[in-house]
């Protein structure tokens, strides 16, 4: 039988995150007082310094507008309830940097991601997920850092790549931004985007004949998708060959008259 004090540190965790918190059957109502947060028997009133305790009150809707400063506090106000080590803040911190940044909720991510980070700086994957965080915050130069600092602890993922080759297309840097989609199409030859991307880049480098490849990888994956036939079909006319261009903006506009 799970323990009083698991339960109670499992449903003060899902608060947090918004997940949906088992409801507790008419035995455990009767048994221990109904709160938002329900304390395990363990711990005495005496234990709990009364500034953290209507901290804990706060329903998910203040939590989830609680940035830097008050992330911070939410896992305070955890440790004094149950002693918790640094290990336990620190997933404690990544599931609510996970939980934010699927939500979109960027700010608050950034702020668990480098809290959970200060405890775990060698964890790779939470450099990927912060520099995918400053990616969307539009901080280019961090998330390149931190992208930078996953790659050094090992993380060698599609994501990781793709992130950095994101990055370098907003400094307009496009060799780097080629070597970094070559190694994600390596790990992933699925994903258009991809080498629509590559192709891109490959055409500002006047790498047209590389580019007409990529656009065309493109289109086998995605053969609905009208920028892709756009963006060939001017490439197409910049190597001359102005009959396959026409072509191709010919299909793109059949396509949008069919709504894609």
């Amino acid at each position: 039988m799970m323990s009083s004090e698991t339960r109670g540190k499992e449903t003060i965790e899902n608060e947090m995150l918004g997940a949906d918190v088992p409801q507790p059957n008419a035995a455990d109502s009767a048994a221990r007082p109904s709160s938002m947060f329900s304390r395990p028997q363990k711990v005495k009133p005496d234990e709990i310094k009364t500034p953290l305790v209507p901290r804990m009150r706060f329903g998910l809707a203040s939590v989830l507008h609680w940035t830097d400063r008050m992330v911070n506090k939410v896992v305070a106000a955890y440790d004094n309830v149950f002693d918790i080590s640094d290990d336990d803040a620190a997933a404690i911190y990544r599931r609510m940097g996970t939980s934010y940044a699927k939500n979109g909720k960027d700010s608050e991510a950034n702020a668990a991601l480098r809290h959970a980070l200060q405890v775990e700086p060698e964890n790779g994957d939470l450099w990927l997920q912060l520099g995918h965080v400053f990616l969307r915050q539009g901080a280019v130069t961090k998330a390149i850092e931190a992208l930078r600092k996953a790659k050094v602890l090992g993380n060698n993922s599609f994501d990781l790549s793709y992130g950095l080759a994101q990055a370098f297309s907003e400094l307009e840097k496009h060799e780097d931004v080629v070597a970094e989609l070559r190694v994600a199409v390596a790990l992933r030859a699925d994903v258009p985007e991809a080498y629509y991307r590559l192709g891109i880049s490959l055409d500002h480098l006047k790498r047209f004949d590389e580019a007409i490849e990529a656009f065309e990888m493109a289109i086998q994956l995605a053969p609905r998708e009208v920028s892709y036939y756009q963006s060939l079909g001017f490439t197409l006319e910049s190597t001359g060959k102005r009959k396959e261009a026409v072509e191709s903006f010919k299909r793109a506009v059949e396509l949008e008259r069919r709504g894609g």
